[in-house]
């Protein structure tokens, strides 16, 4: 959803003042990143007229290129009823690698088209075309069959051990909350790949290097209480990256809880006695208890 906006929002700085060059370069980045490849290109040429040589630019220009040609050599390898939605290129040494996201277009869903049987497909450029490696089907275990308003890519090493990882995002946008999923694999030249990251959250999950490591963390939300949905606390948790997988790491992070204590507190005022808010009142005060500082006091009533 924030990119469909982020595309309006650059369109319409160009449609009042023209293809200035830093919103034509924005609306550029955001096409690519939304599987709009020969759109982007289009762009791209535009913002070299404007700035013959500009190095971003022409770097942009040859990757769009690039993913539109994927794109649709990618079509024997797909059914009639199938679309590639993105692509990313896996940056692995002696190996042309992409994968693509595909789905089937269905009516319906938040923009009136849906996509349904989502997967990610790994691919290599043998000659003039594609070679199918591997594949994986995603969907959301809450919803297992039904569409979803966005599949998100990112191709990008995560892990901190210089070799990228996939991450596919699906997203269901519904009327007070945005259900997502995030899945990330891992391929190191199997015949698979290989989920090191399975979870469902009410909003999408956030991926940031907490520790500048070079290892990303994911954070992923959902309500907590037993009570009407808008005073429901968003609790966060933190999965980091351990011995080949992603897994549960709140107790690591002591600082990213530090102003829980005051809101559990204050939802407990109005709310006393319920059991979920203790629980995490006592998870805060043992991720807290790691931490030596005031923060720690705070959890105390």
């Amino acid at each position: 959803m924030g990119l469909r906006k982020a595309e309006q929002a650059y369109r319409s700085v160009i449609a009042k003042y023209g293809p200035l060059p830093a919103a034509c370069r924005g609306l550029a980045q955001i096409l690519v990143r939304r599987g709009r490849y020969q759109q982007a290109v289009g762009v791209y040429r535009e913002l070299l007229r404007q700035l013959p040589g500009h190095k971003a630019a022409e770097q942009g220009l040859r990757e769009a290129s690039l993913l539109g040609r994927v794109t649709h050599m990618a079509n024997p390898l797909l059914t009639a009823a199938e679309q590639v939605l993105q692509v990313g290129e896996l940056r692995t040494p002696g190996r042309q690698m992409f994968a693509l996201v595909t789905a089937r277009l269905v009516p319906g869903g938040f923009y009136g088209v849906s996509h349904a049987d989502i997967q990610v497909r790994l691919v290599r450029m043998v000659g003039s075309g594609l070679e199918q490696v591997a594949a994986y089907p995603l969907a959301d275990p809450r919803f297992p069959d039904s569409p979803e308003d966005e599949a998100n890519l990112w191709v990008a090493g995560l892990t901190g051990d210089g070799l990228p990882e996939v991450a596919v995002q699906q997203v269901l946008i519904g009327a007070s909350w945005i259900p997502s999923h995030l899945t990330i694999l891992a391929w190191r030249g199997e015949s698979s790949l290989r989920p090191i990251l399975s979870v469902s959250g009410s909003f999408p999950q956030w991926v940031e290097d907490l520790e500048g490591d070079g290892r990303y963390e994911v954070g992923n939300s959902f309500e907590i209480g037993d009570l009407p949905h808008y005073q429901q606390p968003l609790w966060t948790d933190i999965y980091a990256y351990r011995s080949g997988r992603y897994v549960w790491a709140d107790d690591c992070y002591p600082r990213e809880y530090r102003e829980w204590p005051a809101q559990l507190h204050a939802a407990l005022r109005q709310h006393p006695g319920d059991v979920q808010l203790l629980h995490y009142l006592g998870v805060t005060r043992r991720i807290l208890g790691r931490l030596p500082s005031t923060a720690a006091r705070q959890a105390q009533p």
